[in-house]
């Protein structure tokens, strides 16, 4: 229920879901020369930490038609991508670690990876105005209807 004068859930977007969370984890968090990791690898990485999940368990977790895994899963699932179990269901730790997560994204572009080490530096406070300030100006850009993430040829080095 809203209080006076509050739209509803205007300004409350809703937490993403567990499922939700799960897909950023395996579309965001990955080693830096490659993409993100298939639901295959992702079975095989946990059979190898001693869980077995198929990957078709792993996509139903995903697109939320398996709402109640166990804590035993989530666990591995978690320890794989190497966050806390806190960050599926705590939305203070959720942020907290999709801003670290977007702070080791822009460290991969080379084109900002000077903001992100002078970011480094600052205290979690700052890195997380850094973050709002970025996210607010990645919305003006969409709004605006620019597509953004342009780059120069040549910018990855030589091509042959």
């Amino acid at each position: 229920m809203t209080g006076p004068g509050e739209p509803d859930g205007a300004d409350h977007p809703a937490a993403p879901t567990l499922g939700e969370r799960l897909a950023r984890l395996r579309t965001t968090v990955h080693p830096a020369d490659r993409g993100p990791y298939t639901l295959e690898e992702v079975s095989e990485g946990i059979r190898l930490r001693g869980e077995t999940i198929s990957p078709a368990y792993l996509h139903q977790l995903e697109t939320g038609r398996r709402p109640n895994p166990s804590l035993q899963k989530l666990e591995a699932i978690v320890g794989f991508y190497g966050v806390t179990l806190a960050y599926l269901f705590n939305d203070g730790v959720a942020a907290e670690i999709d801003e670290e997560i977007a702070l080791l994204q822009a460290i991969r572009d080379q084109g900002v990876k000077d903001i992100a080490m002078r970011a480094l530096d600052l205290d979690p406070e700052y890195r997380r105005s850094l973050a709002r300030i970025i996210q607010e100006m990645g919305d003006l850009q969409q709004r605006s209807g620019s597509t953004g993430r342009r780059r120069r040829r040549g910018a990855d080095g030589p091509s042959g």
